[in-house]
């Protein structure tokens, strides 16, 4: 009864303070003690169009004050982009009065980025005015984005296999959107067909996607074995490069193939 009747004062004396104080008047937490602050986010990534494209890196606060605030931060040792690939807006490094958060804005130098390469630009959080600071830091991946454009992987491609050599491949539209058709998967023959999908639906991560094994039949005799399908695909692609990093296991109705790990590179 004690604690209830104690919780009890405490919020009639809130409500009451807060019923006399002006309208902007700040609110602090219960503690009496500096807000939080921290990014928003851990993670994010900058895939540049254009000149044009920025990034927004949000800064929150716990509590928020009548006056602005200055977001100080510094750039990490572990940073791999060079202060010739991006550019921090300062007017921008401010949490506004009454805000309980500021957005750092960040463009690209597009110019300067090469094709099919990524750079890393790492932020610490220095200080916010009247806060307590997180030591969580912030990782931007910085690049040229390349749209995917299907037409322009269709055709002859090269194939490196870890352990095998090389081979040709070619690649024809799928009927779905996306959908590549792959001849000659695993070197096995230039008339086997493999459906996978290129999925650029995140500009930061191009990957690849197959579908059920059972659908994608590599031959219908494999020695002694049977039928083989494609299984246990994953891989990533470059629109800049033009390149396709792919990993599967041929499957048979004894069990599976060794992982083949191969890069396509367009010719």
């Amino acid at each position: 009864m004690k604690k209830f009747l104690l919780k009890f004062s405490i919020v009639a004396v809130l409500i009451a303070t807060l019923a006399s104080c002006d309208e902007d008047q700040v609110i602090w937490n219960e503690s009496g003690s500096n807000s939080l602050a921290a990014f928003a986010k851990e993670n994010g990534a900058l895939p540049a169009k254009d000149a044009t494209t920025t990034t927004t890196v949000v800064v929150n606060v716990a509590n928020a004050t009548n006056a602005d605030r200055a977001i100080v931060i510094s750039v990490d040792p572990s940073t791999t982009a060079s202060p010739d690939l991006y550019e921090i807006v300062t007017s921008t490094l401010v949490i506004p009065a009454g805000a309980y958060n500021g957005e750092i804005i960040i463009k690209n130098n597009y110019e300067a980025l090469e094709d099919g390469v990524s750079k890393n630009l790492v932020l610490k959080l220095e200080s916010v005015d009247d806060a307590t600071i997180s030591p969580l830091k912030y990782t931007l991946k910085i690049f040229k984005f390349c749209e995917f454009v299907r037409a322009d992987f269709l055709g002859e491609w090269n194939v490196d296999e870890v352990g095998e050599g090389s081979y040709s491949s070619t690649f024809t539209a799928g009927v779905a959107a996306n959908e590549i058709i792959m001849s000659n998967v695993w070197g096995f023959s230039p008339t086997s067909q493999t459906r996978v999908f290129f999925d650029d639906s995140d500009p930061a991560n191009f990957v690849l996607a197959f579908p059920p094994y059972l659908e994608n039949v590599l031959a219908q005799s494999i020695g002694t074995y049977g039928v083989g399908w494609i299984d246990r695909g994953v891989g990533t692609f470059s629109a800049c490069e033009k390149t396709v990093d792919m990993q599967y296991q041929v499957r048979v109705g004894a069990g599976y193939f060794g992982l083949a790990i191969t890069k396509y590179t367009k010719l």
